[in-house]
């Protein structure tokens, strides 16, 4: 039988440390403003306003971010809250500890279906802005094949959910020509407009790792070539999310094979089957990485946080307005620039420090669900 705080940490969201975000982007973020199936209660006595309620009392969480898109935080651990009502009433912030973990249900199956409406909804609003008067056969079929694929996921999902895709594929079409208007490629130049869930070697015409190219979308683009100055075509894509979570999720076989330290793979799959599971994947993968020389420290940050791509691409996240090629993202950057990389673990987590202490990345060794294989998922650090 649970002890208390046992039954607390089983069922309750984690408001700090490393699980809190993974909570968050989970059984917050696509629920915000209430779901028709997935309902959010308190595990615990909690005062909301000036109302003690009880354990098991219904709420509607409204926001997970600021105005700014960054988690609200509060206190000297940076603990995640939420700002919630009940019943309709005043909204007020609470610590995401004293929310329950909600029954996603069929929402799995939500979630697969919102990915796809909200990418979807992203290429129709990319083509609409840019390449509408194309009138050349193949890209009016191909768009029309990218609407018939919007409405099959759509009718998939719940209103709510729906209008979650269209908003936030809207922001993130916005946020990615931006960007590329910053780069000096305009809506004018965009030529041609792919949705690439699939992978891209179909699209580009040669067969490139679908490991080190997330793009979830590519457009064909006029560019100056810098020597002559003649017009020619060149492919950009952009990976597309919904919210800041994981960048990748690697199986434990597919991180063996590309993850190797001073001539000799990792392998967390025998790490794995001891007793401590994930926290001996994570010693494991610790000991390996901190073995190795700069450049293949370098080299597996960069095969986790898929910034060596074959081709060019931004990092989208749709509900922070942000887009940016990933060459330059913060993270990436400060790894090129590294003197020194270390690794440390913390239960079955691994974070990676370069030699100012700045927090570059982590990954976490966890199964994402009862009866599936165990993984080793990456995610940007604070750099902090």
């Amino acid at each position: 039988m649970l002890s208390f705080v046992q039954h607390i940490l089983e069922v309750a969201l984690s408001a700090s440390g490393n699980r809190a975000e993974y909570h968050a982007s989970k059984y917050l973020d696509p629920y915000v403003g209430g779901h028709e199936t997935v309902k959010h209660v308190l595990n615990a006595p909690t005062q909301i306003g000036d109302t003690l309620h009880p354990a098991g009392t219904e709420i509607t969480v409204h926001a997970t971010r600021d105005e700014h898109g960054n988690r609200i935080t509060r206190g000297k651990r940076g603990a995640f809250h939420s700002i919630v009502s009940v019943n309709g009433g005043p909204r007020h912030e609470i610590s995401n500890s004293r929310i329950k973990k909600p029954n996603l249900g069929n929402a799995n199956a939500n979630n697969k279906a919102f990915a796809d409406a909200f990418e979807a909804y992203t290429v129709k609003r990319i083509h609409h802005m840019t390449t509408h008067n194309n009138d050349d056969p193949v890209h009016r079929k191909r768009m029309a094949d990218i609407q018939h694929a919007f409405n099959n996921a759509a009718a998939k999902i719940p209103m709510h959910l729906r209008e979650r895709a269209q908003l936030l594929g809207e922001r993130a079409a916005n946020a990615y020509l931006k960007s590329l208007e910053s780069q000096g490629i305009t809506k004018d130049d965009i030529r041609e407009v792919h949705w690439t869930n699939k992978g891209i070697s179909n699209t580009i015409g040669h067969p490139v790792s679908r490991r080190n190219n997330p793009h979830d979308l590519l457009l064909k683009v006029r560019v100056k070539d810098p020597k002559t100055g003649e017009d020619r075509l060149e492919w950009r894509g952009a990976s597309l999310k919904a919210s800041e979570g994981t960048v990748s999720n690697n199986g434990l076989a597919a991180f063996d094979l590309h993850s190797k330290f001073n001539g000799q793979h990792t392998n967390l799959q025998s790490a794995w089957t001891g007793q401590k599971k994930g926290q001996g994947a994570a010693q494991h993968h610790t000991d390996m990485f901190n073995s190795g020389t700069l450049e293949d420290k370098k080299n597996h940050l960069h095969y986790l946080l898929k910034s060596h791509p074959d081709v060019p691409y931004h990092y989208v996240v749709a509900d922070q307005d942000k887009s940016i090629p990933i060459e330059e993202h913060p993270v990436v950057k400060a790894i090129n620039a590294a003197t020194n990389i270390r690794a440390e673990h913390r239960g079955a987590n691994v974070h990676f420090y370069d030699q100012a202490g700045k927090h570059l990345a982590y990954v976490e060794h966890r199964r994402p669900g009862k009866g599936r294989s165990p993984q080793a998922n990456a995610k940007f650090g604070s750099l902090k």
